[in-house]
C-alpha cells in the first residue's frame, strides 16, 4: 500500500474497506464507523506488528486507524452497536469481546474492571469438608476422652470392673462362651419378629447345565440376593481390623431391619463363635506381611458372609488351613444354622470323622463325573455294596477319597448314588425370603455414609500415602496454575467472525489441549498413587 496524505491509518498507509454494509459486530468497539465511514483495516505500526507476532496477548490495545474496529478489551464491555466501551461493574467480569457483563457467583471475588471470575466457593467448600472429616476422625477419640473424664468424676478407678460393652469395645475376651455365641448366631438367622415366619429354601439339582434356559436364568438372578459365597481368596480390606470388616458387612446388609445395637451384639457373638476374639482389633494386613495368619483370614472370610445372615451359604474349602479343633467348630456352627432354614453347601477335602458325621448329604465327584449323591451316612455302605473294602477304625471319608484317586472308572449306577429330587417349587415361594433380604439392606444414604467413614479410616491408617496424595495434588495444581498465570484465563483464541476475520491475530489451539493433557496426567497420577 502506498503512502497517502489523506490516510486515516497510524502507519500513514492506505487502509482497505472491510465491509460497506456492516458497520460493527457484537463484541467490537467501533466509535467512528457509520454507513458513510465503513470499517477498514490498516497496516499495523511496528509496535502493533510485534504484538501480533506473539503467541499470546497478541491483540493490539488501540485501533490502527480512525475507522478500524477493535475488539472490546478485557475488563470492559461494549453494548450492541459498539459505540461505547464501558468499564466492567463490580460483581461482574468481562473477558475479551464482552457485549454484556457476566454476573459473578456470590462467593466469587469480582472487583470493578474484572477480566475473569475468581471463585472462592471451592476453597470454602474444601475447608468445610476438611473440618467435617477432622471432626468425624477425631470424634471416637473425643468421645473416649469424655467417657474417661466422666468416670473419673464419678469416682471410678482403674481397678474397677467395666461393663460388658466396654469389654467388647476394648477387644478383650468376651464373657460369653463359644457355645453360647454359636447359639446366639443361629438364633439371629431366624427372621425378625416383624417379618413373620420365613420358610427355608430347598436346593435340588435336576439338570446341571452350563447354559441355563431363560426361565432358569431368571431364577438364578433372583437367587443371587439370597446366596452368600465364601471364596478361597481374601475378600476383606487389609487396612481394617477384623471387627471393622465384619461390622461393616453386617451394617450394610442388615441395617434396614436390625438396630445397630443388635448388629453389634450379633457381630460380637459371631467373632467369638469363630475363635477370633483374640484378634478382633488386629488389622488384617497384606498376605505375607504382618497381620492375621492363614487360618484366621479364612475365618474372617466366613464371618464376612455370615454377617449378612444369608439363606444359602456356599463355602469353598472352609476348613482348609485350619487346625482340627477350629475346623470342627466352624462346621458345627454351620450345622447349627441348618436347623433354622439355612442351606449350607461346602466343598471339603479330607474331612475328619466328626466333620463327616455332621454332613447331611454328600456329592462325590471324580474327574468331573458324579460318583455318589445322597445321604452322607449311606455313602460307606454304597461303596461296600460295590465291592470296596474299608479298613477297620479308618476314616470313611479318607478311604473314599483314596478309592476315587486309585480307580478312574468307578460305577455305582447299580447302587443308590442319588437321592430322588423333590418336586420343583414355584418362584413365588421365593417372594418371602427375597423380600426379607431386600428390606434388610441399609438405605442408600446410610450405605454411602458407612462407605465414606470406612474410607476415612483407611486414609488415616495410610497416612504416608495420604500425605503423598495431598502433596502431589497440591504441587501439580500449583505448577499448572503457574503455567497458566500469565494467560490470565485466556486459554483459547480463534478467528473473528466475518467480515472482521482479517483483524484476527494468530489463533491459539495449543493451550487448551495442553491443559487438558496436564489435567489428565494429574488425575492418572493420583489414581496410580491411590491404587499402589
Amino acid at each position: 500500500m502506498s503512502t497517502s496524505p489523506n490516510t486515516t491509518c497510524l502507519s500513514n498507509q492506505q487502509g482497505s474497506v472491510l465491509s460497506s454494509t456492516v458497520t460493527c459486530l457484537d463484541g467490537f468497539h467501533c466509535p467512528n464507523n457509520k454507513l458513510g465511514n465503513p470499517p477498514e483495516i490498516c497496516p499495523p505500526t511496528t509496535q502493533c506488528r510485534l504484538t501480533r507476532l506473539q503467541e499470546h496477548h497478541n491483540i493490539c490495545n488501540h485501533a490502527q486507524g480512525t475507522y478500524e474496529p477493535t475488539v472490546c478489551q478485557p475488563g470492559y464491555y461494549c453494548p450492541s452497536g459498539g459505540q461505547s466501551q464501558i468499564p466492567c461493574p463490580k460483581g461482574h467480569f468481562c473477558p475479551l469481546g464482552t457485549v454484556e457483563p457476566f454476573k459473578c457467583f456470590k462467593l466469587s471475588a469480582c472487583p470493578e474492571g474484572s477480566t475473569r471470575e475468581l471463585p472462592t466457593a471451592g476453597l470454602l467448600y474444601a475447608v468445610l469438608l476438611d473440618i467435617v472429616v477432622v471432626m468425624f476422625v477425631a470424634w471416637p477419640f473425643l468421645s473416649g476422652w469424655i467417657r474417661h473424664r466422666s468416670r473419673a468424676k464419678l469416682g471410678g478407678k482403674p481397678g474397677e470392673p467395666v461393663s460388658e460393652r466396654e469389654i467388647e469395645c476394648c477387644g478383650r475376651n468376651t464373657p460369653f462362651t463359644t457355645t453360647e455365641s454359636s447359639s446366639h448366631v443361629a438364633q439371629f438367622f431366624r427372621p425378625h419378629h416383624s417379618q413373620g415366619a420365613i420358610p427355608g429354601i430347598e436346593v435340588a439339582f435336576r439338570s446341571l447345565s452350563m447354559r441355563p434356559t431363560e426361565h432358569e436364568s431368571l431364577t438364578l438372578n433372583r437367587l443371587r440376593d439370597l446366596v452368600a459365597l465364601v471364596p478361597q481368596d481374601d475378600i476383606m480390606l487389609p487396612d481394617m481390623t477384623v471387627q471393622e470388616n465384619i461390622l461393616y458387612s453386617s451394617r450394610i446388609r442388615l441395617g434396614g431391619s436390625r438396630k445397630d445395637v443388635e448388629i453389634r451384639r450379633y457381630v460380637d457373638h459371631l467373632i467369638t463363635s469363630l475363635g477370633l476374639s483374640s484378634v478382633r482389633n488386629r488389622l488384617v494386613g497384606e498376605v505375607g506381611g504382618r497381620g492375621l495368619s492363614g487360618g484366621e483370614r479364612k475365618r474372617v472370610n466366613i464371618a464376612l458372609e455370615l454377617a449378612a445372615a444369608p439363606r444359602i451359604i456356599v463355602l469353598d474349602e472352609p476348613t482348609s488351613g485350619l487346625d482340627a479343633k477350629t475346623a470342627l467348630s466352624v462346621i458345627e456352627l454351620l450345622k447349627s444354622l441348618t436347623t433354622h432354614g439355612v442351606t449350607v453347601i461346602c466343598v471339603i477335602h479330607q474331612p475328619r470323622p466328626e466333620i463327616f458325621s455332621s454332613l447331611d448329604d454328600m456329592l462325590l465327584l471324580n474327574r468331573g463325573r458324579q460318583i455318589y449323591f445322597g445321604a452322607a451316612a449311606d455313602a460307606k455302605q454304597c461303596f461296600v455294596d460295590a465291592g470296596y473294602n474299608f479298613p477297620v477304625a479308618s476314616n470313611s471319608a479318607d478311604t473314599m477319597m483314596d478309592i476315587l484317586s486309585c480307580y478312574d472308572n468307578i460305577d455305582l449306577c447299580q447302587h443308590k448314588k442319588s437321592s430322588p429330587g423333590s418336586p420343583g417349587r414355584d418362584n413365588r415361594d421365593l417372594r418371602a425370603p427375597l423380600s426379607f433380604v431386600r428390606q434388610g439392606r441399609a438405605l442408600w444414604h446410610r450405605q454411602v455414609f458407612l462407605a465414606f467413614m470406612r474410607g476415612v479410616k483407611q486414609q488415616t491408617r495410610q497416612y504416608p500415602s495420604f500425605l503423598l496424595e495431598i502433596v502431589t495434588g497440591a504441587a501439580t495444581g500449583l505448577l499448572i496454575g503457574l503455567s497458566n498465570y500469565e494467560f490470565k484465563g485466556h486459554l483459547f483464541q480463534g478467528l473473528f467472525h466475518p467480515p472482521f476475520q482479517l483483524l484476527s491475530s494468530p489463533v491459539s489451539y495449543r493451550l487448551l489441549t495442553e491443559q487438558g493433557m496436564l489435567l489428565c496426567l494429574t488425575i492418572g497420577k493420583m489414581i496410580y498413587y491411590y491404587t499402589t
